[in-house]
């Protein structure tokens, strides 16, 4: 396996590429439910996380399977 040196020039790509991400994912406007779920998932990289911030434990499962939010 070979390791690719990192440059200097490599970096400050990278930091622009990474920093485009950040400002397109904290603009976004999730002003829907399906908008706010796209948006958390960007923030975590993770479906369950995002169900753990927007279902309350207390919550019964059939009642979100009749009235999801």
């Amino acid at each position: 396996m070979t390791t690719k040196l990192i440059t200097i020039p490599m970096t400050q790509a990278e930091i622009r590429r990474l920093q485009e991400y950040i400002t397109l994912v904290e603009e976004y406007q999730a002003d829907t439910l399906e908008k706010w779920i796209i948006k958390e998932y960007a923030y975590t990289n993770s479906i369950t996380e995002v169900v753990k911030w927007a279902v309350p434990k207390e919550w019964p499962l059939t009642k979100l399977m009749q009235n999801p939010f």
